[in-house]
């Protein structure tokens, strides 16, 4: 075997969305992406290991999507709090009583960053006769942006992108 042909027989990573301590917590979804496969996180029902990673090849994927999508529930989590701190601020609150300031403004804070701020990736791989799914937590939008941007550009280099418009 020459040494010119063995680095384009290596798999090389592409991309990592699930760690391997994290298996676990997110069934049915994507974990990683090589050069020659995609690694699956399949959950297993009724047994000692709750999940099962299935191994499919890249070449068998006919087109991978992606879309940025917002976080609905922590958006109405987040403007519940806000709501709430306005409505205790606004009543009448009888003369004695300690209204831990503090603790509304914090509360008002962190209501109006999860309402405006969480943010999702989302991947499709379309494959023969499936579809297989990533798609981020709310609050790791900027730390999986390494992540999916290689994974934006391996997939344009081999010509399976299609990005969807933001929701």
């Amino acid at each position: 075997m020459n040494t010119q042909e063995q680095p384009t027989m290596q798999e090389e990573s592409i991309a990592i969305f699930v760690h391997p301590d994290e298996y676990a917590r997110n069934p049915n979804q994507v974990a990683s992406v090589t050069t020659r496969k995609i690694v699956f996180v399949k959950r297993k029902e009724l047994a000692m290991k709750p999940f099962e990673l299935v191994e499919f090849p890249l070449g068998q994927c006919s087109r991978i999507t992606y879309e940025t999508r917002h976080a609905f529930l922590p958006m109405m989590l987040g403007a519940f709090l806000v709501l709430l701190v306005g409505f205790i601020l606004s009543s009448d609150i009888p003369a004695g009583t300690r209204v831990p300031v503090g603790a509304l403004a914090i509360a008002f804070m962190f209501g109006g960053g999860l309402m405006f701020s969480p943010k999702r990736h989302r991947f499709t791989f379309v494959m023969n006769s499936r579809k297989l799914k990533w798609q981020s937590k709310a609050g790791d939008y900027k730390y999986k942006m390494g992540s999916t941007q290689k994974l934006i550009a391996f997939a344009r280099e081999k010509g399976l992108m299609v990005e969807l418009p933001p929701i």
